[in-house]
């Protein structure tokens, strides 16, 4: 009889597969520990540099866009994508940090991290292709690329 595994390709494809799944599961779980840490600490810990608002009006709010979904082109072969963050509540513009993520090649894009026309309502974000020139957009719907984000402002 033969082996119930396919044979050594299906253990690697396997392990890379939950190794993608642990990251995924292991960055959240980061995300929102630091968020509830931030929102618990902030009246003792977090120092607001700025004076447009209450300290006790600030908030943390994570999310993320629907993967695969909302990119558009861009220039040659790029993408962009609009992030709705109105669920946040937010009265100004907030600080926001974000990441790409995705089910793959997500190495290929740059730009990921830069914060476009941000609003208390959403924000923009270019990919553009930094290494393979063969274009970032054909990638956010096969890899089913999306933005995470953490965004740090006032709600009142």
């Amino acid at each position: 009889e033969g082996s119930r595994y396919p044979g050594p390709s299906f253990k690697l494809s396997y392990y890379n597969e939950y190794k993608s799944y642990l990251r995924k599961v292991m960055m959240r779980t980061f995300l929102l520990v630091m968020s509830l840490y931030l929102v618990r600490v902030q009246s003792y810990q977090v120092k607001v540099l700025d004076t447009l608002g209450h300290p006790a009006c600030i908030q943390v709010c994570t999310g993320q866009s629907e993967p695969g979904v909302g990119w558009a082109p861009y220039g040659n072969g790029n993408a962009y994508i609009d992030v709705n963050m109105t669920s946040c509540g937010f009265v100004r513009t907030p600080y926001i940090t974000t990441s790409l993520h995705g089910n793959g090649n997500q190495v290929l894009a740059t730009g990921a991290a830069t914060v476009y026309s941000p609003t208390p309502t959403a924000f923009r974000t270019y990919l553009f292709d930094g290494f393979h020139k063969v274009g970032t957009y054909q990638y956010t719907g096969k890899y089913m690329w999306y933005m995470e984000f953490m965004a740090i402002g006032y709600i009142c």
